[in-house]
């Protein structure tokens, strides 16, 4: 056998160690790099998911509090429609059957309070 074919069975059985031995320290890091994960990282991403949670019955919220919005809107424009549909209908009541509302209504007669007496006895 010659020298440099020993040098290079050497080489190449020194290269396989160095890859085992590459291998191992990265199945470590893996380790170590997961561990991290689980331990800082997954809370930050339960507190996302959380949030996210959050922010869809928020918008949920908000879309029922516009269609009430609109509904609330609604009932006001009939209610203005109603208020000038009575308006008319009282404009167009002949003035000598009209009835005011200050003459319709009775006086309020003012009575003064007795003073009370306690009996002490």
């Amino acid at each position: 056998m010659n020298i440099s074919i020993l040098i290079a069975l050497l080489g190449f059985g020194i290269a396989l160690v160095a890859l085992w031995l590459v291998s191992d320290v990265n199945k470590r890091v893996e380790r170590l790099l997961t561990t991290f994960l689980h331990t800082h990282i997954n809370p930050i991403h339960d507190d996302i998911r959380n949030t996210n949670r959050a922010l869809a019955k928020a918008v949920v919220d908000i879309k029922t509090l516009n269609k009430n919005i609109t509904a609330i809107d609604d009932v006001r424009g009939r209610i203005a429609m109603l208020a000038d549909a009575l308006d008319k209908l009282d404009r167009s009541i002949p003035k000598k059957i009209h009835v005011d509302e200050q003459t319709d209504k009775k006086p309020v007669q003012k009575v003064r309070a007795k003073p009370v007496t306690t009996s002490k006895g």
